[in-house]
């Protein structure tokens, strides 16, 4: 049986290396840290590993290379906190405020951030495959060299993200907004873009090789020398788009309009 969350958060605060030896004491016991205020601690290299921290404030906390497979931070407090090369592997993070935090590297592969607040984050190169995106707020945030790949972004807000050179191979953007999204060089093989916001994106030399784009909002676009080999295109307002250099070949086209440039 659990010890009461004061004591466990009172391990915590001794320190990362305390809490370790403790955590090796006790493997049998899963931590409880909801509701706790851990503002501002340094926790680096921490072991969270499937720890409870939901509904806790973690604003400014270093939590660089930390543990946290596994963990539950539903509601948690993230805002401006630091998670280079931090473990969050099957992590959830629904309605989590991860708001100017630095993700760079960390890796979130098959974590549930449902809701979550991301604006403005860092997440250069990290690894968000199979991750739970959904309606989730990453606009303004760096995603450049970052792996999606079969992430669900199913109406995320992307808006003035940049994500050059970001995979996004096989993913659902289902209805995400990309308004002045930069994902030039992005890898878009497969996507899922049916309905998306493509308002003013820049996709120069993106590769859309078999992507879904039917019904997509592709107003005033940069497409240009983009690989739109065998994509699906129908029913999608090309007229305003440009198309310069790009490759449609065998593209669906049908009920499109296409402006004289391709």
């Amino acid at each position: 049986m659990a010890k009461p969350l004061a004591n466990h958060s009172a391990i915590l605060k001794l320190g990362a290396v305390p809490w370790l030896e403790w955590r090796s004491q006790n493997p049998e016991i899963i931590p409880d840290l909801s509701d706790a205020d851990l503002r501002g601690m340094n926790l680096r290299g921490a072991d969270l590993s499937g720890t409870n921290l939901s509904r806790a404030n973690l604003e400014d906390t270093i939590l660089i290379s930390a543990n946290l497979d596994h963990a539950v931070l539903t509601q948690s407090n993230l805002s401006n906190a630091k998670l280079i090369s931090a473990n969050c592997q099957f992590a959830e993070l629904i309605d989590t405020n991860l708001s100017n935090a630095n993700l760079i590297k960390i890796n979130l592969h098959g974590a549930n951030l449902i809701g979550s607040n991301l604006k403005n984050a860092n997440l250069e190169g990290a690894d968000l495959s199979n991750t739970n995106l959904i309606g989730t707020d990453l606009s303004d945030s760096n995603l450049k060299g970052a792996d999606l790949t079969g992430a669900d972004l199913t109406r995320t807000d992307l808006s003035w993200a940049v994500a050059i050179a970001a995979n996004f191979a096989e993913a659902n953007l289902t209805g995400a907004n990309l308004y002045e999204a930069e994902l030039s060089d992005a890898n878009m093989y497969k996507a899922n873009l049916s309905k998306a916001k493509l308002w003013q994106a820049h996709l120069c030399h993106a590769y859309l090789v078999s992507a879904n784009l039917s019904g997509a909002n592709l107003y005033k676009s940069d497409l240009r020398w983009t690989n739109l080999m065998k994509a699906n295109l129908s029913h999608t307002d090309l007229s305003t788009t440009n198309l310069k250099g790009a490759n449609l070949r065998n593209s669906i086209v049908a009920s499109s309009q296409i402006n004289n440039q391709v």
